[in-house]
């Protein structure tokens, strides 16, 4: 019951920012007037191959399914989580005789958070610098010429992050948008700041944590939303189709 809830949460929340994404597309028109010769250079080297229908589906399989360490050296984070279920289901057939491994895994995890949190106290400093050699680097007219695009995708997601969902929490959970929103500002000041779900997963447990979430279903759901629940994404790419259009 607990992954068919989840996963019909994931859709809809994602249907939600997609649709909010057309709506706001649709009624502020941020492509309206632009000088595509700007995109000149970028768009002439790039090439767009059709691929067929066992090519589409084979290229699902793979993504699912590879050798986990391999899945690991590239970062590739949706087939170790395959693995993780896979190899949690096998722990669980198995009971007393996994609780070693499982032992292992719970302080590898504990020795993880530590290094991570290390590592997110460092993170503002990156992103910082990667911000300055972004603008550095483009082009100042074309960045200018984005600017109602930016600001268009910036306030569609405040409004997806801090009315929507908050309300969606209080109308199913039963908790209040203002707590909420407090509880799991430092995850939300994270992810905007590296624009990682999976590098702000420890800062979210500890914000699940505030929010008497249980661990056994934090531990399960926010790495599952963090590699499949892309809210912002779907928001994102909704309005690029309709901004490209």
């Amino acid at each position: 019951r607990v992954w068919r809830l989840t996963l019909f949460c994931f859709i809809t929340t994602m249907l939600i920012a997609m649709l909010l994404a057309l709506v706001a597309s649709q009624l502020f028109p941020a492509g309206a007037g632009l000088n595509l010769a700007m995109f000149g250079d970028a768009m002439a080297n790039s090439t767009v191959k059709p691929a067929s229908l066992n090519e589409f589906f084979g290229q699902i399989v793979g993504g699912l399914f590879m050798n986990p360490f391999a899945a690991f050296a590239e970062g590739k984070v949706l087939p170790v989580l395959i693995f993780a279920l896979i190899l949690g289901a096998a722990m669980a057939h198995l009971k007393e005789q996994a609780a070693p491994v499982l032992d292992v895994f719970q302080r590898f995890l504990a020795l993880m958070m530590v290094i991570l949190n290390g590592v997110m106290c460092l993170a503002p400093i990156g992103i910082f610098a990667l911000l300055t050699k972004l603008i550095a680097v483009q082009s100042l007219p074309l960045l200018l010429s984005l600017v109602n695009f930016i600001v268009l995708i910036f306030a569609t997601t405040l409004i997806h992050g801090v009315i929507i969902l908050p309300a969606l929490v209080w109308i199913f959970g039963q908790t209040s948008p203002l707590l909420f929103l407090k509880l799991s500002a430092p995850a939300c000041i994270t992810a905007f700041s590296t624009s990682s779900s999976s590098a702000t997963l420890p800062i979210t447990l500890k914000c699940a944590q505030a929010l008497n979430i249980p661990p056994a279903l934090a531990r399960f759901i926010i790495p599952l939303g963090a590699t499949i629940n892309m809210d912002g994404t779907a928001l994102y790419e909704a309005a690029a189709a309709l901004f490209i259009a």
